[in-house]
């Protein structure tokens, strides 16, 4: 059985790690591989000290292009660690990265991952394309999820004629919530 959270921004994922049990001992993976066009550096130091201020030994691992993606070394560490972060960008490139390589492979097999924002919306079967709001292929790491970020009205009548509405979950920024397979 695995575990996901999935958080719309960093001020959720806060809040509920500060409810949480103890963090000493987890082992904290981030991968900013999402947010590469904008400061992932930035990104994983503000996810990291979360982490870190709840008592996790954090581990960046600085992925934000395919040619990385296929590092033994790297995937092993997110095989091998407690909790993946995966941080909010651009699913699109987060996909692209991703699919079909080692590293991916490791996180269709991590036993617990956080996502962030967009970023979640590539891990499902199904995946909601943010340029147009349409039902795609996803990474099928974690099939039940299926999530959207917020889409304009009309996309969003159009997605649900598509997909059970049921199944559907929109993204807030506010949002944090977990999905179990």
């Amino acid at each position: 059985m695995s575990r996901t959270i999935v958080a719309g921004s960093l001020e959720p994922l806060r809040q509920w790690l500060q409810g949480a049990t103890k963090w000493s001992d987890v082992t904290v993976v981030i991968l900013p591989t999402a947010a590469a066009f904008v400061e992932p550096t930035a990104a994983a130091v503000s996810a990291g000290l979360l982490f870190e201020a709840v008592g996790a030994r954090v581990e960046v691992l600085m992925l934000t292009q395919r040619v990385e993606a296929d590092n033994a070394d790297m995937a092993q560490r997110i095989a091998a660690a407690d909790w993946v972060v995966l941080l909010d960008g651009s699913p699109l490139h987060a996909a692209a990265v991703w699919r079909g390589t080692l590293v991916g492979e490791a996180l269709s097999q991590s036993k617990a991952i956080i996502a962030l924002g967009a970023t979640a919306t590539v891990l499902g079967s199904t995946m909601i394309d943010p340029r147009g709001g349409a039902p795609t292929k996803g990474l099928g790491y974690r099939p039940a999820l299926l999530v959207s970020t917020a889409l304009p009205e009309e996309m969003m009548t159009r997605l649900t004629s598509l997909l059970s509405p049921a199944t559907l979950r929109t993204l807030a920024a506010t949002d944090l919530f977990e999905v179990e397979d």
